[in-house]
């Protein structure tokens, strides 16, 4: 009778408090959103890690080269993630592990086995704290001090043990010594029951009286807080030495700027951005060039390597390392240098601006912001990337945009209008009231222009005779663009040269075409020979640039000297004319 009174108490306790329903139930939403999140990346970085394997066994050259660092930083977040997965799985059964009768515990179904588990886990999730320092002892090495990747792999068991041991290690421990206990809503390290007198912190008026786990408060901060409060500060202090080195070292960054700006290289119309960074004495900088659009992918990489080597040796220079003839600057000078070289894309002249302007006012667009000009000519012009133009800028952006000379003394009246708080720079803010600006760009480009173009024409009148090639001259440039196009080009009959204007000549050329295909028709043939005829006429045109236009006249001679005579015009239309004798 007595036995059956006490099992109805235990069934009959199911009026429990909003708050103890609360504690049990939802933890596991937040636990099952990490479950899934923990999953997702473990299953990304095992993916990734298969594809890197599969590449380098597909390219075995260059499995132990480089500076590749994927595989250790992807091991390291895949070690975090399984942390945070356990942790996850062990939060969300909440109070299911703790035994069964614990009082004030809704949903308590376990026993103490089942809680020591969940505590072991729960505990072991310390590795995640663990994979944190070790990603911040990575991008410490890895970006302050350069480490390689032959170095970074030869640490990276030593930062996967650590993190496992000290997981394990705490863990097991806290087995060993009895301590997981029901902690309210999880077992963990905790005395039992809670809120028991533990021996560590009893006085001479109170008497131990825990069951279990005794002095489990204090284990719980020996083996958890404790550490954690440790890495916590370790990894502040890591990122402190990861953001001074971050920054690009003011002093190299100075000194190369001034090594760019000093080089007389004509591929090389501005340095848009320098990154340097100083460790020890060894540095690391990156540097991009603005080039012009027209050059080829292979002269871009030519620009690179001579701007990169130059930089390389006047750096090893300046440091008293290294020769005048740049051999092993790199070594010597302790610098590692990329340099990369972008097209200059030029800014909009003001005929478009005002194009685009009209377009907007008559309603044809709607899209155009009047500011554009203003900010992408403030981006170009800023050169250093300071956030700031100085007249120097303003000077050197106005010229490229405007393809000419401008005093200084014509920059400096502009920067006197735009200058607002008159500090002697030109800020975006300044330089974004598009009114002024507009205006202002549109008078530089009329005057200026006009004086540009007064000046050029007196240098070409005064220099036009000295100049002016002579009629053998261009001849022997006809003749030879001829030759280039044998046997096309029979030969060369005649030249006529005409000057038409003190800058130009028209040329007539008669040449002779030989026809070698006995089976093709004579329709065949007329348009073969307008083809020479053409390609002749469009290589004189632009290639020789002292011709503005040429008339090709051709002789078709078969093999029995029977042939016709045609005349391509200026429209490169050929036309067949009567018979005649060669």
């Amino acid at each position: 009778m007595q036995e059956r009174n006490h099992r109805s108490q235990v069934l009959l306790r199911v009026n429990y408090s909003s708050k103890e329903i609360a504690l049990a139930i939802a933890p596991k939403f937040t636990a099952f959103a990490s479950i899934l999140g923990s999953s997702c990346i473990i299953y990304l970085t095992i993916k990734e890690l298969v594809r890197q394997r599969r590449q380098r066994k597909n390219n075995p050259r260059r499995s132990g080269t480089g500076r590749s660092y994927k595989g250790t930083y992807h091991r390291l977040i895949l070690g975090l993630g399984i942390g945070d997965l356990v942790a996850s799985i062990a939060w969300f059964c909440t109070t299911w592990p703790i035994p069964k009768g614990t009082p004030d515990v809704y949903g308590a179904i376990g026993n103490q086995t089942t809680c020591s588990v969940q505590g072991f886990f729960t505990q072991f999730s310390f590795v995640s704290v663990m994979y944190n320092l070790n990603l911040s002892i990575y991008y410490v090495l890895v970006v302050a001090y350069q480490y390689s990747r032959k170095q970074i792999v030869t640490i990276e068991p030593y930062m996967h043990a650590l993190a496992i041991f000290v997981g394990i290690g705490t863990a097991t421990a806290m087995a060993v010594l009895g301590i997981y206990n029901p902690a309210g809503w999880d077992c963990w390290i905790a005395p039992k029951p809670l809120g028991c007198q533990e021996t560590w912190n009893s006085s001479f008026e109170s008497t131990p009286n825990c069951e279990r786990g005794d002095n489990a408060s204090l284990y719980r901060f020996i083996f958890y807080y404790g550490p954690l409060w440790i890495v916590i500060i370790i990894i502040g202090i890591l990122m402190f030495i990861l953001q001074l080195s971050d920054g690009a070292d003011s002093d190299l960054q100075t000194e190369v700027f001034e090594i760019l700006n000093e080089l007389d290289d004509d591929d090389v119309i501005a340095t848009t951005s320098v990154r340097a960074r100083q460790m020890g004495s060894a540095a690391s900088v990156d540097v991009t060039v603005e080039i012009p659009s027209v050059l080829s992918t292979t002269a871009t990489r030519a620009v690179e390597n001579r701007v990169k080597q130059r930089l390389l040796v006047e750096l090893a220079r300046r440091r008293g390392g290294g020769d005048d003839d740049g051999n092993d600057s790199t070594s010597s000078s302790g610098v590692i240098a990329n340099v990369y070289a972008k097209p200059y894309l030029d800014i909009p002249l003001m005929e478009d601006f005002e194009k685009r302007s009209l377009q907007t006012t008559t309603g044809m667009t709607d899209d155009y912001d009047e500011t554009t000009f203003a900010k992408l000519a403030f981006e170009k012009f800023d050169t250093n990337v300071d956030g700031r133009l100085s007249i120097e800028e303003l000077k050197w952006g106005l010229e490229k945009t405007l393809k000419i000379e401008l005093s200084i003394d014509r920059v400096q009246k502009l920067m006197d209008e735009l200058d607002v708080n008159k500090d002697g720079y030109l800020e975006l803010e300044e330089m974004v009231s598009i009114d002024k600006f507009s205006k202002r760009i549109e008078s530089f480009s009329k005057e200026e222009k006009e004086l540009a173009i007064r000046q050029e024409l007196q240098q070409q009148q005064q220099t036009l005779l000295d100049d002016m090639p002579s009629t053998t001259y261009i001849e022997q440039q006809v003749r030879n663009e001829a030759k280039l196009m044998y046997p096309k080009i029979r030969s060369v009959e005649g030249v006529t040269v005409h000057f038409t204007s003190q800058h130009s000549v028209t040329v007539d050329v008669n040449v002779r075409i030989t026809e070698d295909d006995e089976d093709s028709t004579e329709n065949n043939a007329l348009r073969k020979v307008r083809e020479y005829a053409r390609e002749l006429k469009g290589n004189l045109e632009t290639k020789l640039h002292e011709i503005e236009s040429a008339q090709i006249y051709l002789d078709l001679n078969t093999d029995n000297d029977d042939g016709k005579y045609l005349t391509l015009n200026n429209s490169t239309s050929v036309s067949s004319s009567s018979s005649l004798a060669p």
